[in-house]
């Protein structure tokens, strides 16, 4: 059969070398099929005229086909009724031809189903701003949503009313169909006085509000009635979607009184869900922070509650260290066995200045192309572990840090919550590498050479453009508490003199490293913003620079400069990977840049890392 089906962005649109006419629709009795369907909405009709399409095919009726399969496209279109230049999707259906625009003008007014009338006479309101037409789509929509009507299964009544205001409106807010569109719902919201159970009432006060339309007192009250029994029903987010309709029918009421106690009542509907949360067996308590959480917000938007949100910040840090208790700890078995072999290899039997370089050149930074394309290949293969935010938790249950789903169509969002993904797994690659291959090296050292001093590292930090002088004997000290598993020691050493040596190496390429106010008052940066500066990039490269950071400073990742500054670290909890993974890093940085002072011109050097070649910094990857 030589006929084509034109796409256009999902809808098919029929093509053919004849001209359909009012006759060919009239005589397949096309009305028939909507008559037949037991549910009065577009979506079933497109279900149906499919099916018939289908039929004709089958029986070779190429007429029949073309109108079918054209109703099935008009039917399929989804009505977006906010969006009053594109209101169907997924797209308006550019490619219907003319001559089919003209046979559904004179096909209009003789469809006696409502919720078909208003689908045809919308559509040729909407390619043909044909102001007939659209009177009778706003009368059309009206009569669907009164068939629709269901204060259960609330969508598809308040779309249609939706629908039937935002069009009048753009036929005139003065014009009879606006008129008459406002009294529908005003109608509505009469009939159930609030006692609605979901939302019907909330959508049509909402659309009140958009234009301005309705008696301010009686609608306040009669969202505040909504809340009320809402609350009773303890569906807090309907209650707090009905104190937030109150509190705008105040405001355009000018009562900035009443406006306030409703934005007060709307946050404390986050404070009873919390409270909700905490009467399951066993109680939310992580849970009921979050909700805590939200409901300062919240007030610290209201003002002038510092007392209420005082009472709610001792009531979230309750429940987050209440909600410890909450976290399950997991395993995951890995078989380690061999990297470790192949690292006491590495050093075994060597001078301890070779063993020294030895340990240096473990491994080089993972790579970032890699770990983004890990957490992506995840995010496909996992796609509900990463389709919802997530919330990192730190000392006494506190959430530190939070994200965004992977998935998100937002892009901005979509790269942070990639980003704190890529953390995450670079915490957990970390912890591997370190008890796997960097703590068997350590050791073996330590049994091969057991007298060893905090000198023996001064051939390393003597003359080394990343150590103060000044500096030389505390990162002599650290280091060699570390070598000898004193973690604690070696991390409350180090770790601020890392802070130092990012200064020097910027300022070494004249990069400024203080703050200037007006006062003339200078200020160190701290290591976060050493780490963030822009010139930090090149020095160190990519790879390094997000192992930097997601180590010492993003509370996405490790944070163990600031969770050592401020005290956030147990004492059993510095005799771990991340501990031991900063003093490595730490004391490899060291000899990186004792090599590039000794080997200014060279090329992949035997003594450091294969990472470091010729014209590179320190920890750029070739």
């Amino acid at each position: 059969m030589a006929r084509l089906l034109k796409q256009s962005k999902g809808v098919h649109i029929p093509l053919s070398n004849t001209l359909l006419t009012l006759d060919d629709f009239n005589s397949l009795d096309w009305l028939s099929v909507i008559a037949a369907c037991p549910k009065k909405d577009c979506s079933t009709y497109a279900d149906a005229f499919s099916s018939k399409a289908k039929e004709a095919d089958s029986n070779g009726d190429e007429v029949a086909q073309e109108v079918f399969t054209l109703m099935s496209a008009i039917t399929s279109l989804y009505l977006r009724p906010d969006d009053s230049d594109r209101p169907f999707s997924p797209a308006i259906p550019e490619d219907i031809p003319d001559h089919i625009l003209d046979v559904l003008l004179k096909l209009a007014p003789s469809v006696a189903d409502p919720e078909m009338r208003a689908r045809i006479t919308d559509l040729l309101w909407v390619r043909r701003h044909d102001y007939h037409m659209g009177i009778l789509a706003v009368d059309a929509y009206i009569q669907a949503a009164t068939v629709l009507e269901d204060p259960d299964t609330w969508p598809p009544c308040a779309e249609r009313i939706a629908r039937a205001v935002n069009l009048a409106a753009l036929l005139g807010p003065k014009n009879p169909p606006f008129l008459t569109a406002i009294r529908y719902v005003e109608s509505v919201l009469d009939k159930y006085n609030g006692d609605d159970p979901l939302f019907l009432s909330a959508q049509l006060m909402q659309l009140l509000q958009r234009y301005r339309q309705g008696d301010p007192t009686k609608y306040a009250a009669l969202s505040e009635k909504a809340a009320r029994q809402a609350e009773k029903e303890t569906n807090w987010y309907r209650a707090k979607t009905y104190w937030e309709i109150a509190l705008i029918w105040h405001r355009i009421n000018g009562d900035a009184d009443q406006e306030r106690n409703m934005r007060i009542n709307a946050a404390e509907t986050l404070v009873k869900e919390a409270e909700s949360a905490l009467t399951r067996v066993p109680p939310g308590y992580g849970v009921a922070a979050h909700w805590i959480q939200i409901a300062i917000q919240e007030y610290r938007a209201i003002g002038g509650v510092r007392e209420r949100i005082q009472e709610l910040r001792h009531l979230m840090l309750d429940y987050e260290q209440k909600s410890l208790s909450e976290f399950q700890s997991f395993q995951i078995p890995v078989d380690l066995g061999e990297p470790a072999r192949q690292a006491r290899d590495k050093v075994r039997g060597k001078p301890l200045q070779e063993a020294f370089q030895a340990l240096s050149k473990l491994r080089t930074s993972p790579d970032l192309k890699d770990l983004r394309k890990e957490v992506e290949d995840l995010a496909k293969q996992f796609p509900m572990q990463f389709i919802f935010t997530s919330s990192t938790y730190g000392a006494g249950g506190k959430v530190i840090s939070q994200r965004a789903s992977v998935l998100s169509e937002n892009n901005s969002e979509s790269d942070d919550a990639i980003r704190i993904e890529m953390h995450r797994l670079a915490a957990l690659d970390r912890a591997i590498f370190s008890a796997g291959v960097i703590e068997p090296a350590r050791r073996l050292i330590v049994e091969e050479h057991p007298e060893i001093k905090p000198d023996d590292f001064l051939p390393i930090l003597t003359d080394n453009p990343f150590i103060p002088d000044d500096r030389i004997l505390i990162y002599a000290k650290g280091l060699a508490a570390g070598l000898q598993g004193d973690l604690l020691v070696a991390a409350h050493l180090l770790v601020p003199q890392l802070e130092s040596s990012l200064r020097l190496v910027l300022s070494q390429r004249g990069v400024i490293t203080s703050s200037l106010d007006e006062n003339g008052i200078q200020e160190e940066y701290d290591l976060k913003r050493l780490l963030y500066l822009p010139e930090i990039l090149p020095i160190f490269g990519d790879n390094l620079t997000f192992e930097l950071r997601g180590l010492l400073v993003d509370q996405a990742g490790t944070n163990l400069r600031n969770r050592l500054a401020h005290g956030l670290i147990s004492h059993d909890a510095f005799y771990s990977e991340d501990t031991i993974y900063t003093w490595w890093l730490t004391f490899r940085l060291c000899v990186i840049f004792k090599w590039m002072q000794e080997n200014p011109q060279g090329s992949d050097h035997e003594n450091t890392s294969s990472e470091t070649t010729d014209k590179q910094e320190p920890g750029q990857e070739s």
